[in-house]
């Protein structure tokens, strides 16, 4: 698998049922294209894996740059499901 984020805090926005997660991904330097609907893999620090996909990325105004962007998860993914310093995965694909 190949880490592309990682999770400081999960929370959900008011008015949305998803979760929404921080920092996210990375948006540059990525191996391959990611989009709404791309398969990932959360990897708790446990070893637990949940495997998800992107719901949506989310847009962010910040005066500073960040090299993530944070994403959100399905609505069957709650808060209890994710642990603070889970890292987000892809499997490895055949290009």
């Amino acid at each position: 698998m190949i880490k592309i984020g990682l999770i400081e805090e999960a929370f959900k926005l008011s008015g949305r049922k998803h979760l929404t997660i921080v920092p996210g991904i990375r948006h540059e330097n990525l191996p391959y294209k990611l989009e709404v609907g791309s398969p990932i893999v959360i990897v708790n620090p446990d070893g637990t894996e949940i495997n998800s996909s992107i719901y949506g990325v989310e847009m962010v105004n910040t005066k500073t740059a960040s090299k993530y962007a944070p994403i959100s998860l399905p609505p069957s993914i709650t808060k209890e499901h994710i642990a603070r310093g889970a890292v987000i995965c892809v499997r490895k694909q055949n290009t």
